[in-house]
């Protein structure tokens, strides 16, 4: 029967590593929560999605995403769930922060995926390992706490390798969770994501134990696929075909498009800052274990990491969202080197993750002197110069969070055992609290900045009360959300029948071409731009 410390033991002698339990919940729960709450949508992909999904909420059409009221050709499993945790949380939170919870629930389901499948490919005493090197990887920070439909597809490698870990030997359970993560991945990241865990199949049943009962659980969890998948194509197809037609086509369009080499550079090029410290962690287990490169724990991670940066070069853009899918099997690649670095290595790691971060909280908490208190005046000055009209305020309850936080970690690089889980802890840990500290003490300079907030409500103050209709040219999906979320607007576009006939004309763009006044009878009513922003720009005209 396990004991409960006393805390003032806790205190003194600090947590226990490996972690495991509760503690190992908790931990991995600070890096989930941290960050989700507290902010606008920002420009980019939060803004994005969310509005998406503010829109299936507000207008109650669950069948397709829509952006603005016009085709948004992406699958629906995120929106459902945001729209879902907007519903339900919608009375204790602004609808943004309720909607994005959606990414605290995949990503934590991502993170259990990563636990069960380093369980069952190394053990129970390295399966904690592969969610920390998961959270703790570098390029996945800030999209974790966006608002991301690619996070499904996270949860879903984690669950997809795990079962195929355990493919035959608990054939009905794994064929259950192999099915639905595919189908997961599916509805909620595109076709494309899913094709590496479809080709891992056939090296998961070649090197299972028993064959006969593998396949059987391989058929499972493909009929259990169909049968998740099947629905909602159906039902577009029945209520609206076109958009039907409308997904197919960007889902397919990525894979028609020619083999790009240097594509694939690219991708392996982000990948040393991105996916640190999995990467060279990763290097180094495949070093290590270089006889040992046949066996499942290290063949079916590699060849999910193959896969995926075939496919990336095959069907995306180098961007850092597509660039996700390739964390997962780092991640578990990565979890035996992290647990057999030699001492000096592993020592130097874990010096490594205390001192640079430890920098980070201090230069964090200068910032937030500077913007709060206005000490040292000339990085207060810089501040301003950098976001125009911003006036930092002392904020007690976001100091209080600080120094609970900053004391939390000197606690914990003071009072952390000698363990191989020590540096690991360290890093993952040491980067959640700095995004924490990130995303408390400053975060009124990066909202006021990185939100569309202050445009789409200078828009709607010069816009008549009237309902009069908005034209747009040039607006991305992610200023079309802005406005439709922020303010209500939903513009049309400048050359369909209905947008002809509007009085009022909205013109965005980098280039002063893009933004030039229309001529005839069209007169400025208005220009600005988000705070610090000194190329975006937008312009309004009527007639």
């Amino acid at each position: 029967m396990t004991t409960v410390r006393p805390l003032s033991d806790l205190l003194r002698r600090g947590m226990r590593l490996p972690p495991t339990g509760w503690a190992l919940a908790a931990m991995l729960a600070f890096y989930v929560l941290a960050g989700l709450f507290g902010r606008d949508p920002w420009k980019g992909e939060d803004a994005l999605h969310i509005g998406a999904a503010w829109q299936m909420l507000a207008h109650g059409n669950w069948l397709t995403p829509e952006i603005a009221g016009r085709a948004f050709h992406e699958p629906p499993l995120y929106y459902w769930t945001a729209a879902f945790t907007g519903k339900l949380f919608g009375w204790l939170l602004p609808a943004h922060e309720a909607m994005r919870l959606a990414s605290g629930v995949w990503i934590a389901l991502a993170l259990a995926g990563l636990y069960y499948a380093g369980r069952e490919l190394y053990g129970q005493e390295s399966a904690a390992a592969s969610p920390l090197l998961l959270a703790g990887s570098a390029g996945l920070l800030v999209h974790a706490h966006d608002a991301q439909p690619m996070l499904i597809a996270l949860a879903a490698y984690g669950a997809a390798i795990g079962s195929l870990a355990a493919l035959g030997r608990r054939p009905r359970l794994t064929g259950m969770i192999y099915g639905g993560a595919l189908a997961a991945c599916v509805l909620g990241a595109g076709i494309a994501p899913s094709l590496p865990l479809l080709l891992l199949a056939p090296l998961a049943w070649l090197q299972s134990p028993d064959r006969r009962k593998a396949w059987h659980t391989l058929l499972l969890g493909f009929t259990l696929t169909l049968l998740l998948l099947a629905p909602w194509p159906l039902a577009l197809y029945a209520l609206a075909p076109a958009r039907l037609d409308g997904w197919l086509q960007a889902e397919l369009a990525p894979l028609q498009t020619p083999f790009s080499a240097g594509g694939l550079g690219r991708f392996a090029a982000l990948l040393p800052w991105f996916a640190f410290p999995a990467l060279p962690l990763a290097l180094w287990t495949l070093w290590s274990r270089r006889q040992q490169w046949s066996a499942p724990a290290q063949s079916l991670p590699l060849a999910l990491f193959a896969a995926t940066l075939l496919l990336l070069a095959l069907a995306y853009r180098p961007r850092e969202i597509p660039a996700l899918l390739l964390l997962p099997p780092l991640a578990l690649l990565a979890t035996p080197g992290a647990l057999s670095l030699r001492r000096g290595a592993a020592n130097a790691f874990d010096w490594f993750a205390m001192l640079s971060f430890t920098l980070f909280a201090s230069l964090l908490w200068l910032a937030w002197s500077a913007m709060a208190l206005g000490v040292p005046p000339r990085l207060a000055q810089r501040a301003v110069a950098l976001r125009p009209g911003f006036s930092g305020q002392f904020d007690l309850s976001d100091f209080l969070v600080g120094i609970a936080a900053t004391l939390w970690w000197l606690w914990l690089i003071l009072t952390a055992p000698r363990s191989p889980y020590r540096g690991l802890t360290h890093w993952t840990l040491g980067c959640t609290t700095s995004w924490l500290l990130a995303t408390t003490l400053i975060l009124p300079w990066f909202d006021y900045g990185k939100s569309y907030r202050p445009v789409a409500e200078a828009i709607a103050r010069t816009l008549p009360a009237d309902g009069s209709c908005l034209a747009e040219r040039g607006l991305t999906d992610t200023q079309r959300a802005s406005l439709a979320y922020f303010v209500g607007l939903e513009a049309l576009e400048e050359k369909s029948r209905a947008g002809r006939q509007c009085r009022w004309l909205l013109l965005t763009g980098r280039n002063p071409r893009d933004t030039a006044a229309p001529g005839g009878e069209w007169k400025l009513a208005w220009e600005g731009s988000r705070p610090g922003d000194r190329r975006e720009k937008f312009r309004l005209f009527r007639r």
